[in-house]
């Protein structure tokens, strides 16, 4: 594979007509009016442009034009329609807030960047009066494609053929890219989990050789970009081929370097491949995925639950995620791991009990959530058979309660909470019916048995 080959003409596009034209919100097409009604150019650029071409509905719409951010703001004053949102004003970027829709629309004007800080963000930026200047910053071709007035693609740099190859290149230097903003080794891997391209020869050697430069990043960028790569129908795959990328975040960024895992993992895979196959069996819910990924990282190693559950509150503590998901996730994750534990010592269907048990250590509003977990893993079992097994897990959803058993004269609190456990007990069991009668009469025999 030759190297990234440079524009043939920087200044000039292919321009390629649309057998479809593309479906442009209304939105932005009187964004892009207003702004050349005013003697300006401006186009549809970006990720935007990409997921059209790759018939996706994109999620998010971005403009560039060779007009200022003071000039975008005066422009849109005063006008019933929009209003403006200096959101980074100094690097050329301005917020369009639809009053109708409340949707705001980033505008940026054409830059030109030089030096780069921290790995991260330019140092000085530059306005441009050209798009041939514009898209020669950004990071890969397939993400330097822009929609012209006549909505013909603009190509400056070889986005097109990348679409066509369906793989990510960087524009330029691959290691003079990934090198002015790290986040763009997380990125690629993105969209190759989420868009099922490959990488090009050169930049995924680039992407090995800058790895380090991700121990730069903020916790928050670093979990933004996991959390979508987890979401890609190809994270699986990802996750292995670019093991060695991924062990700069879960063991240096993470700090897991400073336990036993440092030699343990350092010459063998940071996740296990066949737990890994979780992930494409799973809906693409956040907590449900990060379960998967914490579980292929555990499997990789040979260590307790406790030690599993202690490794896994370090790493979502490090990226800094929200109390609630991490939470959840550890919750489901201690959970699944027990079952997984269990299914492989026993080397078959666990018994109800057993199941039951597990159960118990779910909440009642996480449990659809966990049962999707165990049938990704053990698809014989059925949703129907978990759910009826889950009717009764705790104390308080027994058909008894503390009053009842103080109406057989027991006044001790801690009396009346064994015996409630024990009715619980036996309830799991399949011992005793879940109704009051049933329960009421045990209770008059555990009363004196305990």
């Amino acid at each position: 594979m030759t190297k990234n080959p440079p524009s043939n003409n920087p200044h000039n596009p292919r321009l390629i007509k649309l057998k479809h034209t593309p479906q442009i919100p209304r939105t932005i097409e009187k964004i892009l009016h207003i702004l050349r009604l005013h003697g300006f150019s401006a186009f549809v650029i970006g990720g935007c442009v990409r997921d059209c071409l790759l018939h996706k509905r994109p999620k998010d719409w971005d403009i560039a034009t060779n007009a200022t951010p003071k000039q975008i703001c005066k422009v849109f004053a005063n006008r019933r329609d929009f209003f403006s949102l200096e959101i980074g004003a100094q690097f050329g970027c301005i917020g369009l807030v639809e009053k109708k829709s409340k949707k705001m629309i980033e505008v940026t004007t054409f830059r030109v960047e030089r030096e780069y800080q921290k790995f991260r963000k330019p140092q000085d930026v530059i306005f441009g009066t050209r798009l041939s200047e514009d898209v020669q910053r950004r990071d890969f071709r397939i993400n330097a494609l822009a929609f012209d007035e006549n909505l013909r693609v603009m190509d400056y740099v070889g986005g097109l053929q990348d679409l066509k190859k369906r793989q990510i290149a960087c524009i330029g230097e691959p290691k003079e890219r990934l090198s002015e903003d790290s986040l763009r080794i997380l990125r690629a891997l993105r969209f190759c989990a989420c868009l099922g391209f490959t990488i090009h020869t050169h930049t995924r050697d680039a992407l090995f050789a800058c790895a380090s430069l991700m121990l730069h990043l903020s916790s928050e960028r670093i979990k933004s970009e996991l959390d979508k790569l987890l979401l890609g129908e190809n994270s699986h795959k990802v996750l292995v081929e670019f093991d060695g990328i991924f062990k700069i975040i879960f063991l240096d960024f993470c700090k897991l370097t400073q336990n036993y895992l440092s030699s343990q993992l350092k010459d063998s895979p940071l996740f296990n491949p066949r737990a890994l196959a979780l992930l494409p069996r799973l809906p693409k819910k956040l907590e449900l995925r990060w379960v998967a990924l914490l579980y292929a990282f555990t499997m990789a190693q040979n260590i307790s639950q406790k030690q599993a559950h202690e490794n896994a509150k370090q790493i979502l503590s490090a990226l800094k995620s929200p109390k609630k998901f991490s939470e959840e996730v550890l919750s489901l994750f201690s959970a699944f791991l027990h079952f997984c534990t269990l299914q492989t010592s026993h080397s078959k269907v666990l018994s109800d009990i057993k199941l039951k048990r597990i159960f118990c250590t779910v909440k009642r509003e996480s449990l659809e959530s966990f049962f999707t977990l165990v049938r990704a893993k053990e698809p014989k079992l059925k949703r129907e058979s978990l759910r009826a097994l889950s009717a009764v897990l705790n104390v308080k959803e027994l058909k008894i309660n503390g009053n009842d058993i103080k109406s057989l004269d027991v006044s001790d609190g801690a009396h009346i909470g064994r015996i409630l456990c024990q009715l619980l007990e036996s309830v799991l069991k399949n011992e005793v019916p879940n109704t009051h009668n049933a329960l009421l009469q045990r209770a008059k025999i555990l009363k004196e048995t305990l």
